[in-house]
């Protein structure tokens, strides 16, 4: 805002034509007879002056978007000038030039957003019709200027909406082929895991069966060994069960779990990310189940551990921790991971949960996997904090409700396992020729098996033969899969259908996990063990009414 008086005029810049709508507030009718009169006479715009002595009816016309510009006396009888103007500018919408009768400029008035102030003498001169003029110029400007300010945040907004969307697709994409990617490893580990399991569980056995027949040390160093290798391959399974888990990413079912069993299974998928950096401390308490979503919450806390395994970083492993502690809280059940490193900015505290927010260099992080872990949170009615110190560590907490409003899927009790009262009549179907051979060698010779390598053939050999106990069959086969030979042995041999058993190294098309979830039928996973299988066989076998029991 400026203070303008000016003696002379200047007519000619070319901006007569225009009309110019004045609303002029005045303090008096002698100055109305002043501008009406310095109005007439200017040739910068054709001026429509429209006055009143009254500030409410003032602000009515203001109100009614008639005016083009609006000239306040800065003096106004029974009010201060910086208060009218406090009250009119907000509402008017237009541009406001003031005049006052001394040349001295009241603060209060800078404060107000007035275009202009003029002195009251320069009434009477064509200069104010210049001022008027320009002052509607520049505030149509400044309109302008605001209303593309507005479009250009609206624009980026949508940008940056645009930009976030296509990174959540894109990181939808890469998570869909993670978990297509660790179903199928899942299925081509869980095939020669089967074997070898079921293989050194024979392998015991017969050592087993020595015993009084060598050397006694031989027996318990030949029986350590299995067992020792029998725990590996345990590691193993466990591992490759907890990477399908974290693959899943919500597509498991809704289960009664234990949080800490979830904490174990987070650690195996990220020991190796830790063991070169931090040493981790496990302090897990015994806690109510709760019900829930095992996948999720596995990503969650497999989230908290590998930022946790990041904030510690290149430091000195021996002096950089990360605890994780589980255990019954007042209202449920919690678990919180703290580490020792380099902890939190507090400007970023705010935003820590916020999706895409990161503050690692490109590559090493997409900003959504504290967004995920607060939204599995939510998704369980309870939440998840963070406090931290810079250069001291932070601290994650996740609380949960015992009653998490979730609802378990398939709810069903354990079973007493089943010991056949007679030899079995199997046909495995496996495409896998080893799993089909340790499973024959594993149950021979207490039950009869015949293997086939695939559905087709199965089929064939029934039409033959189908004087079977129970039908072992994997689901995923190249050629005459598990729902197709399902299918077909509906139609050729109904009466066998109940005595299916299917068998899954990982079900990774929707073709089958669809399948498996529609038929009534057992379904056992692999790795597995023999005593698992004789059982759900011995069940199959039971269903029928001719099965011979």
């Amino acid at each position: 805002m400026r203070a303008v008086s000016q003696r002379g005029e200047s007519n000619n810049d070319g901006t007569s034509g225009r009309t110019v709508h004045v609303l002029h507030l005045a303090a008096n009718q002698g100055d109305e007879v002043l501008v009406r009169s310095a109005l007439r006479r200017s040739r910068h715009a054709e001026f429509v002056v429209s006055s009143t002595l009254c500030l409410d009816e003032a602000m009515a016309q203001a109100l009614s978007g008639t005016a083009d510009v609006i000239l306040v006396d800065c003096a106004l009888a029974g009010h201060d000038g910086s208060d009218v103007l406090a009250t009119l500018l907000p509402v008017c919408g237009v541009a406001v030039v003031g005049y006052q009768h001394d040349e001295h400029t009241d603060a209060g008035l800078l404060e107000t957003g007035l275009e202009d102030v003029v002195l009251h003498r320069d009434l009477a001169s064509a200069w104010l019709g210049r001022v008027l003029f320009h002052a509607v110029a520049r505030h149509g400007l400044h309109s302008e200027l605001e209303a593309s300010e507005q479009r250009l945040r609206q624009e980026l907004d949508a940008a940056k909406r645009t930009r976030e969307l296509e990174q959540r697709l894109v990181l939808a994409d890469r998570l869909a082929s993670v978990g297509l990617l660790a179903a199928g490893v899942a299925h081509e580990i869980n095939n020669p895991l089967t074997y070898v399991q079921l293989n050194l569980s024979w392998l015991l056995d017969r050592i087993n069966a020595l015993e009084g027949q060598i050397e006694p040390a031989l027996v318990d160093e030949m029986r350590a060994t299995m067992t020792e290798n029998q725990e590996g391959m345990d590691h193993i399974r466990e591992v490759v069960k907890d990477l399908s888990s974290f693959a899943r990413a919500g597509g498991d079912k809704i289960v009664e779990l234990d949080l800490a069993d979830i904490v174990r299974s987070a650690c195996n998928l990220v020991r190796n990310e830790l063991r070169h950096r931090a040493e981790l401390v496990l302090d897990l308490e015994p806690c109510p189940l709760i019900v829930g979503e095992r996948s999720r919450l596995i990503q969650l806390t497999v989230n908290l551990l590998v930022n946790a395994a990041h904030a510690v970083d290149d430091g000195d492993k021996r002096e950089s921790r990360v605890t994780v502690r589980s255990g019954q809280t007042d209202d449920g059940v919690g678990l919180v991971v703290e580490d020792s490193g380099c902890g939190i900015p507090p400007e970023n505290l705010a935003r820590i949960f916020e999706p895409f927010f990161t503050t690692r260099s490109q590559g090493r992080g997409t900003g959504l996997g504290l967004s995920l872990c607060a939204e599995t949170a939510r998704r369980h009615q309870g939440s998840l904090t963070v406090t931290s110190r810079l250069g001291q560590g932070s601290r994650f907490t996740l609380s949960l409700p015992l009653e998490t409003g979730l609802v378990v899927s398939t709810p069903s009790g354990p079973q007493r396992p089943i010991t056949p009262e007679r030899s079995l009549r199997v046909l495995v179907v496996d495409d896998e020729q080893h799993v089909g051979t340790a499973l024959q060698r594993a149950m021979t010779p207490s039950h009869q098996v015949l293997v086939t390598t695939d559905g087709g053939e199965a089929l064939r050999q029934l039409a033959q033969d189908a004087a079977f106990d129970a039908i072992l069959c994997d689901v995923m086969m190249p050629v005459v899969d598990g729902p197709r030979f399902y299918a077909a042995l509906s139609q050729e041999h109904p009466d066998l259908v109940q005595r299916v058993v299917f068998l899954t190294g990982e079900a990774f098309t929707p073709r089958a996990r669809a399948f498996l979830s529609a038929v009534p039928n057992r379904v056992i996973k692999k790795p597995v063990r023999i005593d698992t299988v004789v059982d759900a066989l011995a069940r199959a076998a039971g269903t029928s009414e001719d099965a011979g029991w």
